[in-house]
């Protein structure tokens, strides 16, 4: 005689299982971007926002020594107007070269650019990656203005990368760590790219705006495969930007990962990308339980064609996320708009 608690179980093993595969995939908007945002060199790692209705683009290497800022008006234009192409303003951005010299990596391939950023009023802070033969990412701020960023390359923090559990003692090949938002307490969160193929735990760390690492605070949380490549906070809500790219011979170093297990939690996942047939992109909601960063089980799919998904920031009644211009060839920038109901 089958007991109602096996039943019971069964019944929800097959309502997970549709509610997993029945997901909807969340369609994007392209938003057109003028020739001057839309270059093959311009590799955007993050977007941010300055005030209520400023988006910052922010390239990682900065070549022109200049980010982009974007009116919120634009925004909207491009999105009632396929034909309006976002333009933006240059910002120029100043003191990046003093700060390499401090830190010994001027002129060095050490230096790996920007990778992230978040502000808080007329402050700006920014996250910076490292080669791989450096032990930390460090952290640095600076003042914004409608002239100019300028960075004070006396405050900088480092933070310690995680090791390779596939190769013990080593770092993580192209990693660091590549989100940065404020908490509704005022502290900064930042969490590391990779948080279960490669690292040895996986670790979120929250600091305040002094940038002392006497108030970093490091949080366990929940593994999640591939990339975690940006993050925006909603009231209580993390919400992380997830890629997996499906790796070829040009761009295999970036970033083919271990299999999904069977038993973790993205186990739904398994046949999908285990084949590596597929790119995959998604938003995972997080949430701060205690010293714990927990996933909330809430998570959106967005399609994309396989294009390196770096920054996202709330706007409306979704999220906004670019691309930079990887995987290597002829890909532009693409930015992105993405209503989530």
């Amino acid at each position: 005689m089958i007991s109602f608690d096996k039943i019971f179980f069964v019944i929800l093993f097959l309502t997970l299982c549709f509610k997993s595969s029945s997901q909807k995939v969340v369609e994007p908007i392209k938003l057109r971007l003028a020739d001057s945002l839309d270059k093959l060199k311009i590799e955007y790692s993050s977007i941010t926002w300055y005030g209520k209705d400023k988006l910052l683009l922010i390239p990682q290497y900065l070549e022109e020594n200049v980010i982009r800022v974007v009116d919120t008006a634009e925004i909207g234009r491009a999105l009632n107007n396929t034909n309006y192409r976002i333009t933006g303003k240059p910002l120029p951005i100043n003191g990046l070269d003093k700060l390499k010299e401090s830190l010994g990596i001027a002129g060095s391939s050490c230096y790996q650019g920007i990778e992230a950023a978040s502000i808080m009023n007329d402050t700006v802070f920014l996250a910076i990656e490292t080669c791989e033969d450096s032990d930390y990412s460090y952290f640095i701020r600076g003042v914004i203005s409608e002239e100019q960023v300028k960075i004070s390359p006396e405050i900088v923090m480092r933070l310690m990368k995680p090791k390779n559990t596939n190769n013990l003692g080593s770092n993580i090949y192209n990693a660091g760590f590549e989100s940065l938002a404020f908490l509704p307490d005022g502290r900064l969160l930042t969490i590391f790219e990779y948080n279960r193929q490669y690292a040895d735990k996986p670790t979120a760390y929250t600091f305040t705006t002094m940038l002392d690492k006497t108030s970093v605070v490091p949080l366990d949380m929940d593994s999640l495969n591939f990339r975690l490549t940006d993050i925006t906070v909603i009231d209580s809500f993390i919400y992380g930007l997830n890629f997996f790219y499906k790796g070829s011979k040009d761009y295999a170093a970036y970033i083919h990962g271990n299999p999904v297990k069977e038993r973790d939690l993205d186990k739904h996942l398994v046949k999908r990308i285990n084949q590596k047939k597929t790119c995959y992109c998604r938003i995972v909601q997080f949430q701060i339980k205690g010293n714990r960063l927990i996933r909330t089980g809430k998570e959106y799919e967005l399609f994309q064609k396989c294009t390196n998904m770096e920054g996202m920031v709330k706007f409306r009644d979704g999220f906004l996320v670019i691309s930079d211009n990887f995987p290597p060839g002829n890909v532009l920038t693409e930015l992105h708009f993405y209503r989530i109901n």
